[in-house]
């Protein structure tokens, strides 16, 4: 992380401890800090009249508590090391339905309702998704059938148990072989909004897992979703029930 100091400060004056608070201090503080940021939230919108981009996460730290990889065997072995920090400025997609952090460099390719962000030489690939399905939502049916359409047709497929998060959202573990013949696992959350599904799908080389554990919890705790604007680009295009 960056620091900085003052340019007036004497570099051989000796340095004050710094103090130390304890754990209920700290929840204290932090519960101060979330209060306020909510109430300057609340002027934000009050002042914009707008619809802006929203989220779960009181924090950014624990979302991914129950993250686990799917590490079964098979495939061909790759080597190789991880190399990657995230752009300076969010992803949006265009229809204005979620904004992310991405890996800088990493090729984007858009549809109307999808982001699809892969990593060099097809190592990992994180894919973001919005939908609108016609009646009651079953996020736990629709985040199974998603992945079985997505990777079910791939050689070696398996798919592992539902893991329920603490923002209320789900996690799907699953793994393939992809035509390479390398070996990935996809982990992929599904979330619920308004009667609007947002996906999104984390996918590695299995031998490359821990390596992109943390950009991963990253890009999953900065993301962000704007139902109404899903909703709008699902009209207009005519995909609404």
């Amino acid at each position: 992380m960056k620091t900085r100091s003052d340019s007036g400060a004497d570099s051989n004056a000796p340095t004050a401890p710094a103090p130390v608070l304890s754990p209920g201090a700290r929840r204290r503080l932090l519960a101060a800090a979330t209060i306020a940021l909510a109430a300057c939230g609340l002027v934000f919108l009050a002042l914009s009249g707008s619809t802006p981009f929203t989220t779960n996460r009181a924090t950014p730290t624990l979302r991914l508590g129950a993250f686990v990889f799917a590490t079964q065997e098979g495939g061909a072995e790759v080597e190789a090391t991880v190399s990657a920090r995230l752009a300076p400025t969010d992803y949006e997609h265009p229809t204005g339905a979620f904004a992310v952090r991405y890996p800088e460099g990493w090729q984007i390719d858009e549809s109307d309702r999808e982001a699809l962000f892969t990593g060099p030489d097809d190592q990992a690939e994180i894919l973001i998704r919005f939908d609108v399905p016609a009646g009651k939502v079953d996020l736990k049916a629709s985040l199974q059938n998603w992945a079985a359409a997505r990777y079910g047709s791939l050689p070696d497929f398996t798919s592992g148990k539902q893991i329920e998060q603490a923002d209320g959202s789900l996690l799907q573990l699953a793994a393939f072989t992809g035509d390479d013949e390398i070996h990935r696992a996809a982990d992929t959350f599904a979330e619920e909004h308004e009667g609007v599904i947002f996906v999104e799908s984390f996918v590695a080389v299995t031998g490359l897992h821990d390596a992109y554990l943390p950009l991963f919890v990253e890009i999953a705790n900065s993301f962000q979703h704007n139902a109404h604007a899903a909703r709008a680009a699902a009209s207009a295009a005519g995909q609404l029930p």
